[in-house]
């Protein structure tokens, strides 16, 4: 979660390829994770990344953050 970044300096105001006139507004990410051992050797973790989907940026970088995301992992050590 990011309140919006709108307080900008004078150098900020005119970099607009990184940072949208105005500042970066706020946002708000849900993600959720988890993971089950069944046995010392075997790991499983399932994670949902921004479940809603929202179009974010987090302030300064340029880039646009990733839409939802799923990711399963299975860990074998032997």
């Amino acid at each position: 979660m990011s309140a919006a970044a709108d307080k900008l300096s004078n150098i900020d105001r005119t970099d607009t390829q990184r940072i949208p006139p105005g500042g970066t507004p706020g946002y708000r990410v849900a993600s959720l994770r988890g993971g089950w051992q069944p046995t010392d050797a075997l790991r499983l973790t399932i994670a949902l990344e921004n479940m809603t989907n929202q179009d974010y940026r987090i302030h300064g970088s340029g880039l646009n953050m990733p839409g939802f995301g799923a990711l399963i992992s299975l860990e074998y050590t032997f």
